[in-house]
């Protein structure tokens, strides 16, 4: 289920690897040769088959996001937080599935699930839609994992217990493999997504020409390997062997 697409926020199309390759190599180069005004985000692209997990956790029960949750997280004082942010844009979008794990009626954490399901939903999210390929039937996306700051008081935290918890909900509603994405800088969530059992396949590269009248035009290429070290030094020597096959 891995490829390479070239994505904009109205469509999506399959490309080689080595074409996706090639207009990567075409974007530094315009950048190089003194382009400054292309900008580029990068994630690195993550994936899971669902067939073994570990148990799901006992203590985790999970409620699906509603208005009347949503409109708690609008009030809550952590509602400027990006991932936060991000759920309302999920919400408004009526994309994906939203999964909260509330203690004494309180949020500990939310995380959210995109199905084949939402494929015709894809272009409600606006200026990120790109970032979303189409997806088969089979295939799911974890989005927008928030742990609240209530959740540090619990041993170890909330975000694996919470992951999993939404994982085996994927896998009862037939989703076969997890894809996900994380930024490159974010050091720690490469190493946590590792533990977890996800595995780095490829990249996001998210350009802007920062020119007059197409400043909120952006392109997408989602490519094949070329990992960046600090991702391969966050899995240690057995992932950079796995990667290496």
């Amino acid at each position: 289920m891995h490829a390479s697409w070239f994505c904009t926020n109205r469509r999506c199309r399959i490309v080689s690897a080595e074409a996706a390759r090639r207009l990567v190599r075409l974007a530094a180069r315009l950048n190089d040769a003194g382009l400054r005004r292309l900008g580029c985000e990068r994630w690195v692209r993550y994936s899971l088959p669902l067939a073994v997990l570990p148990p799901a956790p006992r203590d985790v029960v999970l409620d699906t996001i509603d208005e009347a949750l949503m409109a708690r997280l609008r009030q809550h004082p952590e509602a400027a937080e990006p991932q936060l942010r991000s759920a309302q844009h999920f919400w408004e979008a009526g994309i994906a599935q939203g999964y909260a794990w509330l203690e004494d009626a309180e949020p500990l954490g939310i995380m959210w699930l995109m199905s084949s399901l939402d494929r015709a939903r894809r272009q409600r999210l606006g200026l990120w839609a790109g970032m979303y390929p189409t997806l088969p039937a089979g295939l799911g996306v974890t989005e927008g994992l928030y742990t609240f700051r209530r959740a540090l008081r619990r041993r170890g935290g909330a975000a694996t217990p919470l992951a999993l918890a939404v994982l085996h909900e994927a896998r009862k509603a037939g989703v076969t493999e997890i894809h996900t994405h994380i930024h490159v800088d974010n050091t720690a969530a490469h190493r946590w997504a590792q533990r977890l059992g996800l595995r780095p396949y490829g990249m996001i590269h998210r350009y802007r020409l920062n020119v007059r009248y197409v400043r909120e035009r952006y392109v997408y290429l989602h490519t094949l390997g070329d990992l960046p070290t600090n991702v391969l030094q966050s899995g240690g020597e057995a992932l950079r062997a796995l990667i290496q096959r």
